[in-house]
């Protein structure tokens, strides 16, 4: 009876561990990631990230093909091999939209809209977000693009349908690494910002453009039909093929500089403000200013230009902006013979100023001894002097003695009175008023 048991015993046992390896076996085939490329759409409004908003019960990849025909929203990270915009047929479903509020949505490929034979599709990119196509987005009907943030794509083909909106904000950039072409359809485009082109742009079937900020494209221009181009921007083109149909408010210009983008963002509480030309002729030097309304500017720094170039130039600024927030960046370009463009603006968020305390002695000062700051620490500073009105007197080299700071007044056009000091060390400001006798 015992050895009867005890066989019993272990072929439960058995069964038992049998069905643990099942249980561990399945779970691990659930949780494996997916290796197939897969032709994923949506199935309802929701969020990319949310795997009901898929066809497949899952959260696309970058080896799917996805299609639009829903109202989806992306706040994250993310990537795809293609992106299409659509309308099904199927009762209760919409046109495609995609919303980026904040992130980067990456497609290694095409974006066409209009699949399926008809689309309203509509991207919109927020500010700070952004959209990056390496392939060719394509109207196949009417599309909406809405660009608040940055969008890049190689190219762009609008080939059939008929009012399409491209819209970019004042703040907003675009840029194509490749042609822009418009041949079918009553298309607008409204450019209140940047757009640059790098390869040639052609508005032919009908097709508008409203350029109020600036269209900066590497090759040529061609215009078909009469006054296609309208607004009081810049068009600047390594050619012109207007033959006076691009509006005569329109200021055209075969510009010395062709500039690809303009940007500015955070790292490690400084704001790097990068820009890249693909051309320059006479190009002397450019001016960077900052703002925290995006009206009123302060001078930051003058970087010199290549002259004349045929080669793609990047060019690089690290700022120290003195407050936290939003932070404007304005460029302008300036020529041998005094002729300058000023590009539109850019914006980024910035944080991790603090305002420290420091003593300054002795008060008042004498301007061939200067003064000193005590209780800060630091190895990089930037001292600058205003007077009571806050305008802008000059820049002050610091000495660091004995953990405390010189600061060599001798060489300033200083007079008798009160003068404000403001003194950067790296994302940290100090802001005095010192007496001189």
């Amino acid at each position: 009876m015992k050895f009867l048991l005890l066989c019993l015993t272990k072929q439960l046992n058995v069964r038992m561990q049998t069905k643990k390896l099942w249980a561990i076996l399945i779970a691990s085939v659930i949780s494996m990631p997916r290796l197939v490329a897969a032709n994923i759409t949506s199935n309802q409004d929701g969020a990319w990230n949310d795997p009901s908003t898929w066809s497949c019960g899952c959260i696309p990849n970058t080896s799917d093909d996805v299609i639009l025909y829903h109202d989806v929203t992306s706040a994250i990270n993310q990537e795809v091999l293609s992106l299409g915009f659509g309308t099904s047929y199927s009762s209760g479903a919409t046109s495609g939209t995609l919303n980026i509020t904040s992130g980067t949505v990456i497609i290694n490929g095409d974006v066409p809209f209009g699949l399926n034979g008809q689309s309203n599709g509509v991207l919109t990119i927020a500010s700070g977000a952004k959209f990056i196509s390496t392939g060719i987005v394509s109207w196949q009907q009417k599309a909406t693009i809405n660009v608040n943030g940055e969008f890049e794509a190689g190219s762009f083909n609008a080939f059939n349908g008929g009012g399409g909106e491209f819209n970019v904000a004042s703040l907003g950039t675009a840029t194509f690494t490749n042609d822009f072409l418009i041949s079918a359809g009553n298309h607008s485009f409204n450019i209140d910002g940047n757009m640059n082109v790098l390869g040639n742009v052609s508005i032919t079937g009908g097709a508008s453009a409203t350029v109020e900020g600036a269209l900066n494209i590497t090759g040529n221009l061609h215009v078909q039909s009469t006054d296609r181009i309208f607004g009081t921007g810049t068009v600047s083109a390594g050619s012109f093929n207007c033959n006076g149909r691009c509006g005569p408010n329109i200021n055209t210009v075969t510009l010395p500089v062709s500039l690809t983008f303009f940007k500015a963002n955070t790292e490690s509480g400084l704001v790097v403000i990068t820009w890249q030309t693909a051309l320059e002729v006479n190009n002397d030097y450019f001016e960077l200013y900052r703002s925290s309304n995006g009206v009123d500017f302060t001078f930051i720094e003058r970087i010199d230009g290549q002259g004349t170039t045929n080669n793609t130039t990047n060019y690089k600024v690290i700022d120290r902006p003195p407050f936290d927030g939003t932070v404007y960046y304005r460029l302008k370009q300036v020529d041998f013979d005094g002729t300058s463009e000023v590009f539109p603006l850019v914006s980024v968020n910035h944080t991790g100023f603090h305002e420290l305390e420091a003593t300054i002695y002795p008060i008042p000062f004498d301007k061939n001894d200067g003064f000193y700051v005590s209780g800060v620490e630091g190895t990089s500073f930037e001292i600058n002097v205003f007077d009571m009105l806050g305008n802008f007197i000059g820049h002050l080299e610091p000495e660091v003695i004995n953990n405390n700071i010189l600061v060599n007044t001798s060489k300033m056009d200083l007079h008798r009175g009160i003068y404000v000091v403001e003194m950067i060390i790296g994302n940290q400001k100090i802001t005095k008023r010192v007496s001189l006798k």
